[in-house]
């Protein structure tokens, strides 16, 4: 089962508080989207999901969740009766309970035995039917996220709530589990949201991404939208390095709208090309799996901010510093001869 999430003019203010945590968000969640909240550390992610859930409530607007009316500032419907699934961040488990127990713990309003057997297939569903009788301590960091969204999907919830689900596990693992969860809840089909400080989590996971700043919601779009179209200076560096379009390109028809550029759309060549721009090299530095150059424009308008462009390594002797180059957007201009 899944459902629609709406959030209308919903802000939340706590006592003694400045300023809003979340000021004045509009957000309609289709049933079955995976929608990705990112945004820097307090910037009113965790809030926004603790209201959608029944842990806070908001002091201004309406929350929605299947065309029901969930919370307002002076009505709120118990979180147990929201139709909601939460994954915390340290999953956490009961440590006093095996894993059955704990997957089954919400099954409050089923016999026993039903309780059993749904516990039993949400195991099946995320791979540790295995570990039935284990304790929490007894289980991997993995394990303990696949049994915390097993307890939370048990309910048949109508939207489910993910709390920087990964944050607390290392690279490797941290790939593996997310792309189970992934599979996991299209799986079921349940509407998401995925609150996130990783952007790469998110460019994976969700269907598309709203980004939020200082408690506001700066863009929600298609995670290729924010990418390469976004809003402001905010949402492009959120996800990566780049640099603000030159003001020469600005208006040509082969960059179309964009304002903002990645490292990797660019490249540097010895000669004039179509559409290029000169620049000079004002820095270059190792990033591992390629090298950054840094240029400037050479042009007589003052102002013009320095670029970043990523090349591969074996091209720090053909652009050395201070040289003067010609500077191309790849989808632009073709490739050098």
């Amino acid at each position: 089962m899944s459902a629609d999430l709406h959030l209308q003019s919903v802000s939340k203010r706590y006592p003694r508080a400045l300023q809003d945590a979340v000021h004045q968000v509009s957000l309609t969640v289709p049933p079955g989207e995976i929608l990705g909240v990112v945004g820097a550390s307090g910037s009113g992610k965790t809030t926004l999901l603790r209201m959608i859930a029944g842990l806070e409530t908001p002091s201004q607007g309406e929350i929605s969740i299947g065309g029901q009316l969930a919370a307002t500032p002076t009505r709120v419907v118990p979180p147990e009766k929201r139709g909601v699934g939460l994954v915390f961040q340290e999953g956490a488990l009961f440590p006093h309970m095996n894993v059955v127990r704990n997957v089954s713990y919400g099954l409050h309003r089923h016999l026993k035995h039903q309780r059993l057997g749904i516990a039993e297939q949400m195991l099946a569903l995320v791979g540790l039917s295995h570990k039935r009788h284990n304790y929490p301590h007894e289980l991997s960091g993995g394990e303990r996220q696949r049994i915390a969204l097993a307890r939370a999907l048990a309910p048949d919830p109508k939207v489910i709530l993910l709390d920087e689900p990964f944050s607390n596990l290392d690279p490797s693992l941290r790939t593996y589990l997310r792309d189970q969860l992934l599979e996991i809840v299209r799986r079921v089909g349940t509407t998401a949201l995925v609150v996130t400080h990783d952007v790469m989590d998110a460019l994976v996971i969700a269907d598309r991404l709203a980004v939020f700043r200082e408690g506001r919601l700066v863009q929600c779009a298609s995670s290729e939208q924010i990418y390469h179209h976004p809003a402001d200076a905010y949402c492009a560096r959120l996800f990566g390095p780049a640099s603000p379009a030159p003001r020469a390109w600005r208006g040509q028809s082969w960059l179309g709208d964009r304002t903002w550029i990645r490292p990797q759309e660019l490249e540097l060549h010895t000669q004039s090309q179509e559409g290029a721009l000169r620049v000079r090299v004002n820095a270059v530095r190792f990033e591992g799996e390629h090298l950054g150059f840094l240029v400037r424009p050479i042009t007589d308008t003052e102002g013009e901010e320095q670029l970043l462009v990523h090349l591969p390594l074996h091209q720090r002797e053909r652009h050395p510093l201070n040289a003067e180059r010609w500077l191309v957007f790849r989808r632009a201009a073709p490739e050098e001869g």
